[in-house]
């Protein structure tokens, strides 16, 4: 790119000129204080000039030109301009474990995002904390470090960057953590336009996430925005991501079978050489750290439950009716013994017939 300044020669309209500006007579350095207050005086002139002239240049270019033409350490006009549409994408799920229909929606997810200029939320959770305050149950085994290594594992494959792209979160409640990612873009982001068009994507995956039960996540989400651009246009919408077929022909991976595939190799003895391998092939090097983190609340089963008979029939009633098992320590319990009364109504009637007695005694000697 070509400045509109020519450096070469001055003229009326640019009267500073470059060679003379520089290719002085004498030496700055060797100038007396007078002549360095001049030279500097006719620096400052020259750096305004040039200042003034490229801003004037740049507001007349192309848009597409400067981004060609310029880094965006030189010219940073994003800021400058007002937003007209802004996109904010996010999906929530336990995740528990992550399969292949989770990956296939938050790869969907990212790509959306980054298509339109956004970084996506991605909200992990957990199931409630049960009475001991351990949240992980056999509906609930995968810590929340473990599931995010695997996913963002999974993301570099598209080449999107954690923290740039996307953001992955544990989730506290749904509400607050996704008003807290559109408030912030707000906090962050003052070139909004007044009547921008503010789009809200909940992104959810076909089979395990219902959806319509964080409807109302929407709502306090658009209320975020609403409040933070009084003029836009808010809406929102709720996306149902299908995983692909399967290439092999097996059906689609859930958490939930992923989990019972676990506690039946623990049943039938085989273990971890036992599970299924395209199990092992889709989570790869983490499969072991996986299949050992599902299996995490058998082992507190057994710590709690001595009887071996008890832990088998505890899993098997999760596997076949989806019952979570008591984790409450067993106490040996000791029999009740009966107690024999000791004649109560025996003395009570004596009592009373002893009083009778009396009276008809008393009459007797009143005659």
């Amino acid at each position: 790119m070509s400045l509109p300044i020519d450096y070469d020669s001055g003229s009326d309209e640019n009267p500073f000129v470059f060679d003379r500006m520089l290719s002085q007579e004498e030496p700055y350095e060797h100038m007396n204080p007078s002549k360095k207050k001049g030279a500097d005086k006719k620096i400052n002139e020259f750096e305004k000039y040039l200042e003034e002239e490229l801003k004037e240049y740049l507001e007349s270019y192309n848009d597409n030109e400067i981004e060609d033409n310029f880094t965006a350490d030189e010219v940073n006009l994003q800021n400058s301009e007002k937003t007209n549409i802004v996109n904010f994408y996010y999906f929530i799920g336990r995740l528990n474990p992550p399969h292949d229909g989770h990956i296939y929606a938050l790869k969907e997810l990212v790509n959306k995002a980054k298509q339109d200029g956004s970084k996506a939320l991605i909200l992990l959770g957990s199931g409630p904390k049960q009475p001991d305050g351990d949240k992980r149950t056999m509906d609930n085994p995968i810590l929340f470090d473990t599931k995010k290594a695997f996913i963002v594992s999974k993301l570099n494959e598209i080449g999107a960057i954690e923290n740039s792209d996307y953001l992955i979160q544990e989730m506290t409640t749904p509400f607050a953590d996704v008003s807290r990612y559109i408030g912030s873009y707000f906090i962050n982001n003052d070139n909004v336009d007044n009547n921008a068009e503010i789009k809200i994507s909940h992104i959810a995956g076909g089979k395990d996430d219902d959806a319509s039960k964080l409807s109302s996540v929407l709502v306090h989400a658009s209320n975020v925005a609403s409040q933070n651009a009084p003029n836009a246009k808010v809406s929102t919408n709720v996306e149902t991501i299908e995983a692909q077929p399967s290439t092999t022909g097996n059906d689609a991976m859930s958490a939930t079978q992923v989990r019972k595939s676990v506690y039946r190799n623990y049943l039938d003895g085989t273990g971890y050489d036992g599970w299924e391998p395209r199990y092992k092939g889709f989570y790869g090097e983490m499969a072991p750290q996986i299949y050992e983190e599902i299996l995490y609340p058998v082992r507190k089963l057994e710590d709690l439950k001595k009887d071996e008979q008890i832990i088998q029939t505890d899993i098997r009633n999760y596997v076949e009716n989806g019952i979570l098992p008591s984790y409450k320590e067993q106490k040996n319990k000791k029999p009740k013994t009966k107690t024999k009364k000791t004649g109560g109504t025996i003395r009570k009637y004596k009592k009373t017939k002893n009083k009778r007695n009396a009276k008809k005694y008393t009459r007797r000697n009143k005659k």
